[in-house]
């Protein structure tokens, strides 16, 4: 019986040292796989925490997404504040401009259609007239100058839905404004036009029976300062680019006969590229490029896009009377 007992306690002895591997065995696996599963969570867990989940958004994201102008609402895709974005801005370069598009004359049904057409011709750039050559805008402004001036038109046009329907698109709304060619500012404001010598009569590029006008005195601080606050309050609607056209001295007749005050020493040449830089700096500062067109007639003598870099002017090829 003792050798029986005896074997029976080998054998328990054995069952309970291969019991004891096992959970040896089984515990180090589990620590295995615990550290396996800690460190394989331990990277989204830490970024939920800091708020970068990419599937659930902080607050402080989703607010700044639109204090970014991210989300349209009237306000520029680009920052104004001058922030960097997610996304470089567009450069004026990279576009291809469809003609001036005169809003006024199309509804916005109308426009969608058109809209798909220009799409379907390569055009990324739609170009929307918002200050015509007579110096009337075409929709409702907040400057002081422009209302004391009377200068928008009687039936202004909802830009906002236009600018939307080109970002719908995918395509840039470009805003584009006649800058010198204004006889609706000079006719309010007589200080900012171009005389006749030393007179204090405006100047006009024809007889007034065949229709002259007067023109914005580029020598006028204040007249420059008029169009940029213009440009910049197109920016502030929508617009992801600024088109100027007439960034020029008058061409027509009696050129030997306009007066521009004090001139402080610059050429006709110097004040305009002033003029194009002060404005690109401004437009820079939100982010958005500007482009120059000059034409004589219906033809286009000067055409230059500038970026956003203020160093980029070289306005030296400027063709002026």
């Amino acid at each position: 019986m003792a050798k029986i007992k005896r074997y029976r306690n080998i054998y328990n002895s054995k069952r309970r040292r291969r019991k004891k591997i096992l959970k040896t065995l089984l515990f180090i696996l589990l620590c295995a796989a615990l550290l396996f599963i800690g460190y394989s969570v331990a990277g989204p867990v830490m970024d939920f925490i800091s708020g970068r989940f990419s599937g659930n958004p902080s607050s402080q994201d989703i607010s700044s997404g639109i204090n970014s102008g991210d989300i349209s609402s009237g306000s520029p895709s680009s920052n104004p504040s001058g922030e960097s974005s997610s996304q470089p801005p567009v450069q004026p370069s990279d576009l291809a401009f469809s003609e001036v598009i005169d809003p006024s004359t199309l509804t916005l049904e109308a426009f969608n259609i058109r809209l798909d057409t220009l799409k379907s011709q390569g055009v990324t750039g739609v170009v929307l007239l918002c200050k015509n050559d007579e110096g009337k805008l075409l929709y409702e402004t907040q400057n002081e100058t422009a209302v004391s001036a009377n200068a928008v038109v009687d039936a202004p046009v909802q830009m906002d839905g236009y600018i939307q329907a080109v970002k719908d698109k995918g395509m840039t709304p470009v805003a584009a404004m006649h800058v010198f060619k204004d006889s609706t500012l000079t006719k309010a404001k007589g200080d900012y036009a171009i005389m006749y010598g030393d007179t204090e009569t405006r100047w006009v590029d024809d007889y007034p029976e065949n229709g002259g006008k007067s023109w914005v005195n580029p020598y006028s601080a204040s007249a420059r300062s008029y169009m940029i606050a213009i440009a910049g309050e197109l920016v502030d609607m929508g617009f992801e680019q600024v088109m100027f056209l007439s960034v020029q001295f008058p061409d027509g007749a009696a050129l030997d006969m306009m007066g521009f005050g004090d001139t402080g020493g610059k050429s006709k040449l110097e004040i305009l590229q002033q003029f194009i830089k002060d404005a690109q700096d401004a437009l820079a500062q939100k982010g958005v490029g500007l482009t120059v067109v000059v034409e004589q007639g219906d033809e286009t003598v000067y055409e230059r896009r500038y970026g956003g870099d203020p160093n980029s002017l070289g306005a030296e090829n400027l063709q002026i009377q």
